[in-house]
């Protein structure tokens, strides 16, 4: 009888993990994108000081002209491939698992923003 009370409580999570699931696969390109461009975000620098590195050479138009290619174009394709990426990864889970997964990635940005000191 107890087991029973106990499964009949834990309907509300299970009501609103589905809930959540349901908004989240409807916004799912969308919250793929916010991660991938996160995630360039906090790393980009590093990648841009290997780029200046080899470009340093060169005269200032062709440096400006790299910069503002990779930066708009570069950095754009990459967000877009790695969130089309994660999106179907993330589609192919089980659907009780996308929110907790989705909310956990946000904070592991979170603290990885934190250790790269960019909050």
């Amino acid at each position: 009888m107890r087991t029973l009370l106990l499964v009949g409580n834990m309907d509300w999570l299970h009501h609103l993990l589905l809930r959540l699931s349901l908004y989240s696969l409807e916004h799912l390109q969308i919250l793929s994108f916010a991660l991938m461009t996160s995630v360039v975000a906090l790393y980009g620098h590093r990648l841009n000081r290997r780029i200046q590195r080899q470009i340093r050479k060169y005269h200032l138009a062709i440096r400006t002209t790299a910069f503002v290619l990779i930066c708009a174009f570069g950095y754009g394709w990459l967000g877009a491939r790695l969130a089309g990426w994660l999106e179907l990864g993330l589609r192919n889970m089980p659907r009780y698992l996308l929110p907790p997964t989705i909310i956990s990635l946000f904070i592991c940005l979170g603290l990885l923003a934190q250790r790269e000191r960019q909050i």
